[in-house]
């Protein structure tokens, strides 16, 4: 159930570039 970090980070990070 490691889903929910991985979009969270992933959109975090997109979100800043």
């Amino acid at each position: 159930m490691e889903l929910e970090e991985f979009p969270s980070h992933t959109i975090e990070k997109i979100k800043y570039t």
